[in-house]
């Protein structure tokens, strides 16, 4: 046993001597190759003495060749996370790309809540007053309301006063004053037929006067007949009437004009178509049954549109055309007394 022991410990620190540490760093490593171990070299003869000492270590043999490369061990147990590195710095911005195509509009928002009215702005000056409109058509007429009661019949008034004596004119105005006092007949809007000869045509271009005793006085053109004529009322409304012819010499009496004299007798002025002068009628009594004729002016062809006035003197006035010459001409009759 000691012999086997002792050379047991011999191989041990030849192990060690020949390389044994790289070894074990080599196969720690997991990739280096492993060298074979060389051959041991003999021991020497070991003295049989107790007390003989260790003689020294011989010199290293020389290194055996490399041997073959031994499997790959396990892989070891993966050590512990490390600590998160510090952040690096941020790079530069890069540069902007292209804009890109715009897409479709997007459907319309719902609409939102109204604003707060704002304050009212100051008042404009007025315009100037548009032009006034036509007047519109007139409405229509309403219904008539019902008619009220009838009210009991008041007490009789007193008599009045006699009403002043006058004409139709006074009983007129009277009528207008007191309706219920005066009836308005004679007071009405009337006419007369003064002359309606059976086929006949009279009653051209008249002229009309009051006679100084309030009753009408008419002249005219009786057209068919070609003659001056005189209508003298018999009253007030002319209910009635005295006709006379007062020239009937050609075609005479168009465009007359009548007056009354200061002596209350008709002054007529007419033309003369026949002779185309200028004539004038002079009545010898208020109804014109007898009369004075006179040819005032007959230079041409004179007298249409005439219109005769009595002056301050007396005497007739009459202004009319002078076809002729085209000129307004004034006669001045010269009755005799």
């Amino acid at each position: 046993m000691s012999f086997l022991r002792r050379h047991l410990v011999g191989l041990v620190a030849l192990f060690f001597a020949l390389g044994g540490t790289s070894y074990a760093a080599a196969h720690v490593a997991g990739g280096s190759k492993i060298n074979p171990q060389g051959r041991q070299g003999v021991q020497g003869p070991r003295s049989r003495d107790k007390n003989s000492q260790r003689g020294p270590t011989g010199p290293t043999g020389p290194r055996g060749v490399t041997g073959a490369r031994g499997a790959t061990g396990a892989r070891g147990a993966t050590g512990a996370k490390g600590s998160r590195g510090a952040t690096g710095a941020s790079g530069s911005r890069g540069a902007t790309g292209a804009r890109g195509v715009t897409g479709p509009a997007g459907a319309r928002g719902p609409t939102g809540a109204r604003g707060a009215t704002g304050t009212t702005g100051a008042r404009g000056t007025q315009g100037p007053t548009g032009a006034q409109g036509p007047p519109g058509s007139r409405g229509p007429t309403g219904a008539r309301g019902l008619a009220g009661p009838t009210g009991s019949t008041g007490p009789k008034g007193p008599t009045g006063p006699p009403g002043p004596t006058g004409g139709r004119a006074v009983y007129c105005s009277a009528a207008a004053a007191h309706p219920r006092s005066f009836h308005d007949a004679p007071c009405r809007a009337e006419s007369q037929t003064l002359d309606s000869s059976f086929a006949t045509n009279v009653g051209w271009n008249t002229s009309l006067a009051i006679g100084t005793d309030g009753y009408p006085v008419v002249s005219y053109y009786d057209v068919t007949n070609g003659d001056l004529k005189v209508a003298r009322c018999l009253d007030p409304a002319c209910a009635s009437a005295s006709l006379q012819t007062v020239d009937s010499a050609g075609d005479v009496g168009e465009y007359t004009s009548l007056a009354i004299g200061t002596d209350g007798d008709p002054v007529a002025s007419y033309f003369d178509h026949t002779n185309g002068d200028l004539k004038v009628a002079r009545c010898l009594d208020p109804a014109c049954a007898s009369a004075s004729l006179q040819a005032v002016d007959s230079a041409g062809t004179v007298g249409k549109y005439t219109s005769v006035a009595i002056g301050t003197d007396g005497d007739p006035v009459v202004s009319y055309y002078d076809q002729t010459n085209s000129n307004l001409k004034v006669g001045l009759p010269s009755f005799v007394p």
